[in-house]
């Protein structure tokens, strides 16, 4: 009461009680519209950047080379995504592990009974979230899928988030990698080129590609981030980092007349190194068209 009038609004509470057990009977119908758990964590978060940043979309325009794609392959995408926030270094784990929210469940559309049991009422069932209905989604996959697939990705995310990727130090290096013969496989090994942004002493991947083990860095690398070239714009990239092993004079020259600063990390023993356009009175300056670094 103020001046003896009486206050008109009113302000409507609702109280929600916490009934586990009758939670666990909705869900085991696969009734999850509606049934949100108490308290948001770090993943449903994530689950709604993704959405936010149409990154499910992207997924979504992953080419399946799959005959029944009864399954949408961009639930097998965002599954591997979701991998390594676990920290799960095999595929075995996780089928168990991930997806247990109700929340992420139903943002990506699936509920409970679907991941459990299967989309279809069938004999021996057809149940999505396997390890081995991951691996036969991508099996058939070419590498030239995932580069593109990633560009599309890496656009949303620059859109997104611009100031996190425009303004950053990027860095390019190759691992090789061999996996061993299986039961069932041959072995098999290649060598994968990644580009990636450096952000608070992490550098995060955003584009790889593969190829075979023995093709050269520099022409790995020249295809790289010709791609990235293409997904952002020239010059997007204001600085990068590559070794030696990239070195290639005319390819430099070209990245800084497109606006890209490049800087060499050499190897131990190596003297300072000078390429066309550099001098050594202004070592480094942003208008050199690239520094080597020394680490002797």
């Amino acid at each position: 009461m103020e001046g003896g009038a009486v206050a008109t609004h009113q302000r409507e509470w609702r109280i929600f009680a916490q009934n586990r057990e009758a939670v666990v009977a909705r869900l085991e119908k696969g009734d999850c519209d509606g049934i949100l758990p108490a308290a948001r964590g770090f993943l449903d978060g994530f689950a709604t950047f993704l959405l936010e940043a149409d990154i499910l979309d992207a997924f979504d325009r992953f080419p399946d080379p799959r005959k029944r794609r009864s399954i949408p392959v961009f639930f097998f995408c965002n599954t591997l995504v979701h991998r390594p926030l676990f920290r799960l270094k095999r595929m075995a784990p996780i089928e168990r592990t991930l997806f247990r929210s109700p929340y992420i469940l139903r943002q990506l559309g699936f509920n409970a009974r679907q991941v459990r049991e299967g989309f279809y009422d069938t004999v021996e069932g057809q149940t999505p979230f396997t390890v081995e209905a991951i691996a036969e989604c991508f099996a058939k996959s070419e590498a030239d899928a995932f580069l593109k697939n990633q560009q599309v990705v890496l656009q949303r995310l620059v859109e997104y988030c611009p100031a996190q990727f425009l303004h950053g130090l990027w860095g390019m290096d190759s691992v090789h990698v061999h996996v061993p013969k299986g039961a069932h496989t041959q072995a098999v090994s290649f060598k994968v080129c990644v580009l990636g942004v450096w952000q608070e002493s992490v550098v995060w991947p955003l584009l790889w590609a593969f190829v075979p083990e023995h093709t050269n860095e520099t022409v790995v690398g020249k295809r790289l981030f010709a791609a990235a070239e293409e997904a952002l714009g020239e010059g997007t990239i204001p600085h990068l980092v590559i070794d030696r092993g990239y070195l290639d004079g005319a390819w430099i020259t070209e990245l800084y007349q497109h606006g890209t600063r490049v800087t060499i990390l050499a190897m131990r023993g190596m003297k300072r190194a000078l390429l066309p356009g550099m001098r050594t009175d202004r070592l480094p300056s942003v208008q050199d068209r690239a520094i080597v670094l020394a680490q002797d």
